[in-house]
């Protein structure tokens, strides 16, 4: 009875010690907070910074080729023309309007009669003294016909029109290059909608977020001339400046652009650069090997209870096999040094 309670026992404990073998074991290397020389590290496509929509004033079919992306233009040039006929027969119909108008305004003869006299004198106005020969069935002073007020309007008529003719010509507002047209099949514009878009390539921006951790850092740099911007196309190396977009973050991130002169051309639009911001002031981060990385933003860690889970971190810089985190995990965190994927979220392991 005793060697069947002893068998038992043994075999019991020999479950114990498979299942703890058959863990998978992993290296661990422990988040520590350190301070180290800021640097700050990303890719971007390079824009514009100054961008002009070409919007023009009058609806119609273009009769004239537009520009195609890429064509540099100069202020003042042709962009394309509007069919401008429709505007042209109206005015020509209300020139022979105008004609008519001239001719039919009759000479002002002087008020007569008593109310004549009031008149001139300045007793009466010109409305009241209509009214009094109205009443008297004489009508109104030949001075108040309707030729007047019809020439004015055809006049008014006229200006509007012709400034819609000088309209369907369409002109570049500024220097730069063309890059984009709205353009169907019909070649059609609508007023109040841009027609292509002109972009200057000087100065050139680059756009990003970094968090806001660092705002203050960077402020302070900034002032002090401690900061040092870098773009790059890997062969290449100009100097840029930082600037803030946002006066406030969002999700724990700041916009913030580069931006830096392009008078050559060197930097190509939609082209990805990358961008190197370093400063001597030190800040803190932790200091882990690449192999930590399950990708961009993601690290495993070992939590108390022997489990893994998956970390997104916020990675500022990767440099010659190391890389610097300052967000995501905490100091003491237990991160798998060699990130594998086959580890799935709450799998049993053992550390090394």
């Amino acid at each position: 009875m005793k060697y069947r309670l002893w068998m038992m026992c043994l075999c019991v404990i020999g479950m114990f010690c498979v299942s703890g073998c058959g863990r998978t074991s992993v290296k661990v290397t422990e988040a520590v907070q350190t301070e180290v020389p800021f640097v700050f590290e990303t890719k971007v496509a390079a824009e514009p910074l100054h961008v002009f929509p070409v919007v023009p004033m009058v609806s119609g079919k273009v009769v004239s080729d537009m520009p195609d992306v890429g064509q540099v233009v100069a202020a003042g040039d042709v962009l394309f023309r509007v069919d401008s006929s429709a505007y042209e027969a109206q005015k020509a119909a209300l020139e022979g309007q105008m004609t008519d108008a001239t001719v039919s305004v009759p000479n002002v003869a002087p008020p007569d009669g008593p109310e004549g006299d009031l008149l001139k004198e300045g007793i009466i106005t010109r409305a009241e003294y209509d009214r009094i020969r109205m009443r008297k069935g004489v009508g109104p002073s030949p001075s108040s016909g309707s030729g007047v007020s019809r020439q004015a309007g055809v006049t008014q008529a006229l200006a509007a029109l012709q400034r819609s003719i000088e309209d369907c010509v369409v002109k570049a507002p500024v220097s730069g290059v063309v890059s984009r047209v709205y353009r169907g099949d019909a070649k059609v514009v609508m007023a109040g909608k841009p027609a292509l878009v002109i972009q200057q390539n000087s100065p050139v921006i680059f756009v990003f977020n970094m968090p806001s951790v660092n705002d203050k850092f960077l402020e302070k740099a900034k002032v002090e001339k401690a900061l040092t911007v870098m773009i790059s196309d890997g062969t290449h190396e100009w100097y840029g400046e930082l600037k803030r977009r946002g006066l406030s973050d969002v999700d724990g991130y700041t916009a913030y652009k580069v931006q830096m002169d392009n008078v050559s051309d060197d930097v190509v639009m939609g082209d990805m650069y990358h961008i190197h911001i370093e400063s001597e002031e030190v800040a803190p981060a932790m200091i882990f090997p690449r192999s930590v990385l399950l990708d961009e933003h993601t690290v495993e860690v070992v939590t108390d209870e022997g489990l893994i889970d998956w970390r997104t971190v916020e990675v500022v810089a990767d440099k010659d096999g190391q890389i610097r985190i300052i967000s995501g995990i905490h100091e003491g965190d237990k991160v798998v040094t060699h990130a594998d994927p086959k580890l799935e979220i709450g799998m049993a392991v053992s550390i090394k």
